[in-house]
């Protein structure tokens, strides 16, 4: 917290002398994982997209809830926000990325229908 606020003084944020007065508490997330170091970006981003302001002390995320269901909206996840990132226009290397995987997909493609050809021939 404190790299954050001295980020925040540094470049003179208008909201810099609020933060630095504020309180913050940790709040209760009905969906928090344990042992689970990997995906803490997926469930910043989600956080970040589903925080409507609530000042509870608890905060719900709209994220499943059981393990399988959490792994497997985690793994949606992964792919959608990598995509985004990947094909933004802010991102300097969005092209040659998306050329380099159509090159994929077009060699994945010629060789799944060569196999399916060959099974074909049978």
């Amino acid at each position: 917290m404190l790299s954050v606020l001295f980020f925040i003084s540094e470049v003179q944020h208008p909201k810099g002398v609020e933060f630095e007065r504020a309180n913050p508490y940790r709040l209760d997330i009905d969906s928090a994982t344990t042992k689970n170091d990997v995906d803490f970006g997926v469930f910043t981003i989600r956080y970040m997209k589903t925080w409507m302001g609530v000042t509870k002390k608890k905060f719900h995320s709209f994220f499943p809830l059981t393990r399988t269901e959490k792994k497997s909206k985690l793994t949606l996840l992964r792919k959608k926000y990598a995509t985004r990132i990947v094909t933004s226009n802010a991102n300097k290397h969005r092209d040659r990325i998306i050329q380099e995987a159509n090159e994929y997909a077009k060699t994945r493609l010629s060789f799944l229908l060569r196999i399916l050809f060959i099974f074909g021939q049978r």
